[in-house]
C-alpha cells in the first residue's frame, strides 16, 4: 500500500493482492516504522459509511463496502471522496486507487503485482 500525505489530501495505491483483500476480507492494512519505537499504522476498511479516524498512531480509513464490492473484478481506476474536518468548513480528500506499473522501466522495482498500465484515454475516476 503506498500512502501520500499533503496537506489535507490523503492519497492511496493497492496493489493487486491488497485490491483483493479489501474487497474480499474486508480490509487491508500497513505500517511504517518512523524510529525503533514509533511507527505509524493505516488501515483500509471496508464499512457501511465512509469515515476517517486517527488515534494511538493509527489512521483508520472506512470505506463504504456498496462502492467497492466489485472492485477487484472491474475497471473503475479508483475513487474519489471528501470528508468533512469536525465542525469545521475544511474537508479531507480522499483519493483511493490501483497501483499501476510505471511507463519507464526502474531498475530495481518489482511490480509484478501492479496493475498494467492502462489506454489514459479509458481512466475511470469515480467521484462519490
Amino acid at each position: 500500500m503506498k500512502l501520500r500525505l499533503k496537506e489535507n489530501t490523503i492519497r492511496i495505491r493497492l496493489s493487486i493482492d491488497e485490491v483483493n483483500l479489501l474487497v474480499v476480507e474486508g480490509q487491508v492494512a500497513g505500517r511504517t516504522f518512523l524510529s525503533a519505537k514509533n511507527y505509524l499504522e493505516y488501515s483500509l476498511r471496508l464499512a457501511k459509511s465512509l469515515g476517517l479516524t486517527y488515534l494511538d498512531q493509527h489512521l483508520i480509513l472506512e470505506l463504504p463496502r456498496e462502492t467497492l464490492k466489485d472492485w477487484n473484478l472491474n475497471q473503475t481506476v479508483g475513487f474519489n471522496w471528501k470528508i468533512p474536518i469536525d465542525e469545521s468548513t475544511e474537508e479531507i480528500q480522499i483519493t483511493l486507487e490501483k497501483d499501476f506499473k510505471c511507463l519507464t522501466i526502474r531498475e530495481g522495482e518489482d511490480e509484478s503485482n501492479l496493475y498494467d498500465h492502462p489506454d489514459p484515454s479509458q481512466h475511470k475516476l469515480s467521484s462519490t
